[in-house]
């Protein structure tokens, strides 16, 4: 019965000092910075929310474009969640530019009201002068702004975007309503050069009353120069209501940023339509004036060229690349898998001189990587070289073993198939 009470009182105490320790460890989950400040339009006290790019204090003379997002209190977390996975290092690829997410927090029992068209005037005096001023004053942005709204603040997107063409640079609309469609024939007769973009997306069957006849004067009468996209969100009903803030912003902000990417073809007809080197020269000198960055593509940016020329077994085109990207680093660059490929592309094509070389260059920097010794094994064999190819194959094959590599069956088949077609046999093989 003792033993019963002491083995007890030590749970206990163990059970304690992990809550304790438990409660030590606790921290609060801080998302980016509130900032309140008094509104002269609203009368209230406004929160704005902030979240700045992984970069923004190191790069402490870059300017960002911003994503303001109205009823922050909902889509703020949205936003920042995007920025982190398009832009962060964790994600190891960035397929967007850094940008600042600001989060209008809004009344929601008069947002109805605040965002409708009888009210837009003060409500876009609201975001130009006090929010955006208060942006603009306090942190480093650029010229470049976006807009997003859902629902009610969907159609004030449409409003401010009809008033104000200029303000923001993108408007991105989640099924809006409440706005006249007509505003946007009336932009179009008073604006024949339009420079800004909208995304609007909504599902099918909220379309009809409010989106449908905005896009088909968008469809009739709006200008070449005006980019702008509809697209019909899948999902229905109420779910489909309320996941179309979070699919416009992922694809508003994609489309709106569709040149930042790293340059990708589906096929190599598609590379040459688009006009081949030219064009990808072309995509990367823009590139680089739009968002201030190198125009050199980068070790990676050239490896998915030339991965779709070894996918398809398309050795000109290959060659094209490979022969563009000499002196840059690209081949020395390569992890040694990618390298292996660029390799074997040239022995399938009989091209053991050039197989040679590079896997030469990849031994350098991988003495312990069986399968470049293989290669080179099966190099020295097209080329007649068998003393040469026999040494590289057991040199494979050691490797093999002792890195105890999942190839190692197939090193050693090679080797085989080596000692039957010139019929070695076994002191010959073991003499090299």
């Amino acid at each position: 019965m003792m033993y019963l009470k002491q083995t007890s009182i030590i749970l206990f105490l163990l059970f304690a000092i992990n809550v304790a320790h438990t409660q030590e460890s606790k921290m609060d989950n801080t998302l980016g910075s509130n900032y309140v400040f008094h509104s002269e339009v609203t009368g209230e006290q406004q929160l704005l929310q902030v979240y700045l790019p992984e970069n923004y204090t190191a790069n402490t003379t870059e300017k960002y474009p911003v994503l303001y997002l109205l009823d922050g209190q909902n889509w703020f977390t949205s936003g920042v969640s995007l920025l982190k996975v398009f832009t962060g290092t964790e994600t190891g690829y960035k397929s967007m530019p850094d940008f600042i997410v600001v989060g209008i927090t809004t009344n929601w029992k008069k947002r109805r009201d605040f965002f409708g068209s009888n009210n837009k005037k003060n409500a876009i005096n609201f975001i130009e002068n006090e929010v955006i001023a208060f942006m603009d004053k306090n942190f480093r942005t650029s010229t470049e702004r976006l807009l997003f709204g859902w629902q009610f603040a969907g159609g004030f997107v449409i409003n401010t975007l009809a008033e104000k063409p200029e303000l923001f640079s993108g408007y991105l609309a989640a099924t809006p309503v409440f706005y006249n469609p007509n505003v946007i024939d009336n932009l179009f007769s008073e604006h024949k050069k339009l420079n800004s973009f909208l995304y609007v997306a909504g599902t099918k069957e909220e379309e009809s009353t409010w989106v449908k006849p905005m896009v088909n004067i968008l469809t009739e009468k709006a200008p070449k120069n005006f980019d702008w996209t509809y697209k019909e969100i899948s999902a229905f009903g109420a779910f489909g209501h309320r996941i179309s803030p979070v699919e416009t912003i992922s694809y508003g902000l994609r489309a709106y940023f569709h040149d930042y990417p790293l340059l990708e073809f589906k096929n190599i007809n598609a590379f040459n339509k688009k006009g081949g080197l030219n064009y990808v020269n072309e995509f990367y000198k823009k590139r680089a004036q739009r968002y201030s960055i190198s125009r050199n593509m980068g070790y990676r940016g050239m490896y998915l060229l030339v991965r779709l020329a070894i996918r398809e077994n398309d050795y000109p085109t290959f060659d094209l690349l490979i022969n563009e990207f000499k002196g840059s680093g690209f081949i020395e660059n390569l992890r040694s898998w990618q390298s292996n490929t660029c390799a074997e592309l040239y022995l399938k094509h009989h091209k053991a001189d050039k197989a040679i070389d590079l896997f030469n260059i990849i031994v350098k920097n991988n003495p312990e990587n069986a399968r470049v010794f293989n290669g080179l094994g099966k190099a020295y064999l097209k080329k007649g070289e068998r003393k040469k190819a026999i040494q590289f194959y057991k040199k494979a094959i050691g490797i093999a073993e002792k890195n105890k590599d999942r190839n190692l069956d197939n090193y050693k088949a090679d080797l085989d198939i080596v000692r039957k077609q010139f019929q070695i046999d076994k002191t010959g093989y073991n003499n090299g």
